[in-house]
């Protein structure tokens, strides 16, 4: 019987990645991961501001998706 909390697996659920982590993750270049965003192959939101350097953020849910569909291949 598991005895973490369920208040930390709603937290690891809300986990947001960058683009380098997602990189690492699944071993490619951040340019792939960028790409993948910008065709629509990784859903990604901007969590706050407009403009150049407005950051990206990966939702842990989605990099499970990702995997998930990888695998799937």
């Amino acid at each position: 019987m598991s005895t973490i909390p369920i208040r930390a697996h709603e937290d690891e659920s809300l986990r947001c990645f960058t683009v380098p982590e997602v990189a690492e993750r699944l071993a490619v270049d951040t340019k792939t991961v960028e790409r993948m965003i910008i065709n629509r192959e990784i859903a990604a939101f901007y969590p706050r501001g407009r403009g150049r350097n407005r950051p990206v953020r990966i939702s842990a849910d989605e990099l499970r998706a990702v995997f998930a569909r990888t695998l799937g291949e």
